[in-house]
């Protein structure tokens, strides 16, 4: 008799295993409706920039090492980070905005910047930025 009770139980588990994964088939245990998302063209998404990513080219103001200046009335021309630049030129998102003798003016969303040389102070503050985006 007992034998009997054990291929009962075991006819009542394989009997229920397999009609659970003939319903699991069926239906999808999300219960979300992915087909339209598969059936969607992808190649014209555009994608934006990653919030939480620091991009390649973002350099902080701090990082700038002024090596060299060629100061001239009609034209000059500053070595930073071993890279030539002159007014206008953009290094990660600081732009420059002016060469004198002695240092190159900056500006970046935070405010304008003096870099002298490493003999010198460094970085230096000219203009913070006006929180409130109007003029002076």
């Amino acid at each position: 008799m007992a034998g009997n009770k054990k291929i009962f139980i075991i006819a009542i588990l394989i009997v229920f295993i397999i009609s659970f994964s003939a319903q699991a088939e069926k239906k999808k245990l999300s219960g979300l409706n992915t087909q339209d998302f598969e059936d969607t063209d992808l190649s014209n998404v555009a994608w934006g920039n990653n919030p939480f990513v620091i991009p390649a080219n973002a350099v902080p103001v701090s990082d700038l090492r002024l090596t060299g200046i060629v100061y001239g009335i009609e034209d000059s021309a500053a070595i930073i980070n071993d890279q030539v630049v002159r007014v206008g030129d953009k290094i990660g998102y600081n732009e420059i905005v002016g060469i004198e003798k002695e240092r190159v003016i900056v500006r970046n969303d935070n405010g304008l910047f003096g870099i002298s040389f490493e003999g010198g102070r460094g970085v230096v503050p000219i203009r913070a930025a006006n929180p409130s985006g109007g003029g002076k």
